[in-house]
């Protein structure tokens, strides 16, 4: 093999991340000190779906990182994505994009007609009717644990709530949470007071997947 094509993983990592920045090749071996050629073809070698069949630059989407459990990191659009390793043969066929509300999509041709396709409804094999819920509110995240069907009503009940506010008369219990008017209590931290609100929410019947907590 090609002394040119042993960089080591993460310095490859690292250029492939300032090459998707800059977007060319010069920039990258003056900032990495490594001539233009040995950069291309450590590019080939770890990254090689940046790449076409005529050997240019191909920047729509690649893949990042590949994780042992099961889910790999792709860039789209400059954004990164998480997605289920088994799954990446099937997202490198198809050309997705990033869509303006943030979900991966793809456009095809069906009866003649050009739809959106998305990619976490092909995925979990969503049928007309039905939605999908992204379990902890995070759209990049698209691997299978974090996708769920569910009705349009459960959808529109896994958002982002705080459900506190700051008590700052209180210094020592700062958070207070409340639902629906009803006074729950103070609490140290913003998570215990959001926590204190999902279970009370979680009484009325109306609570569906998980809430993001904010930081302490």
């Amino acid at each position: 093999m090609s002394r040119c094509l042993l960089l080591d993983k993460m310095i490859a990592k690292d250029i492939m991340i300032f090459f998707l920045k800059t977007r060319k090749l010069t920039d990258c071996a003056n900032e990495f000190g490594f001539n233009r050629e040995k950069i291309r073809q450590s590019l080939i070698h770890h990254y090689p779906y940046i790449y076409n069949k005529s050997n240019s630059m191909r920047l729509r989407k690649m893949i990042l990182t590949s994780s042992s459990i099961g889910w790999s990191e792709v860039v789209v659009n400059k954004s990164v994505f998480k997605i289920d390793t088994k799954y990446v043969d099937f997202f490198n066929s198809s050309f997705f994009r990033k869509s303006t509300g943030g979900y991966l999509v793809a456009t095809e041709k069906i009866d003649g007609h050009k739809t959106s396709v998305y990619y976490h409804r092909v995925i979990l094999g969503a049928k007309n009717g039905q939605e999908v819920d992204h379990i902890n509110i995070d759209k990049s995240d698209n691997t299978l644990e974090n996708l769920r069907l569910c009705t349009r009503k459960e959808n529109s009940l896994n958002k982002v709530c705080n459900g506190f506010i700051k008590a700052p008369h209180n210094k020592k219990n700062p958070y207070v949470a409340r639902f629906k008017g009803k006074h729950i209590g103070y609490f140290k931290t913003k998570n215990e007071a959001q926590l204190a609100y999902i279970n009370e929410k979680m009484k009325t019947g109306d609570f569906f997947g998980r809430l993001k907590l904010g930081n302490n």
